[in-house]
């Protein structure tokens, strides 16, 4: 028998600073918290993003960009997503101890944009993970 770990990523395997996320955004857009909220996750763009709603990332940038009414570039986006992360090593140090006694599985609702970079936003999780990040 195999045993099998699933792990989150945000708070679990990352510290995610969404405050500075938004600080980011806001910097970005010049639009403020309030409205960045009400414009995308308040009208449930986000909430349809983890639900599998956008069937690739560019689809989940333009309907971001639609919402906000601002033409965030990839990286832009990227930028400020992984400006609000933070490794937790020694979370990372509990899922290589896992694999050595089962399979592990990093199991995210993020939207396909993280999706697409991963791992560029999380370079840790790749080596531990493998082709098991979903």
């Amino acid at each position: 028998m195999t045993l099998l770990f699933i792990f989150d990523m945000d708070d679990v395997l990352y510290d995610f600073d969404w405050h500075s996320r938004m600080a980011a955004l806001t910097s970005l857009t010049g639009l403020s918290l309030e409205e960045l909220r009400e414009r995308w996750w308040n009208r449930g763009g986000e909430s349809a993003a983890e639900a599998g709603h956008f069937g690739s990332a560019e689809e989940y940038l333009a309907a971001f960009n639609a919402a906000i009414g601002h033409e965030l570039s990839e990286d832009e986006w990227l930028s400020a997503r992984g400006g609000a992360m933070t490794v937790f090593p020694e979370s990372i140090a509990a899922v290589q101890r896992a694999s050595e006694l089962g399979q592990v599985t990093l199991l995210t609702n993020n939207g396909p944009l993280t999706a697409k970079h991963l791992r560029t936003l999380a370079p840790e999780l790749a080596p531990v993970f493998g082709d098991h990040l979903f």
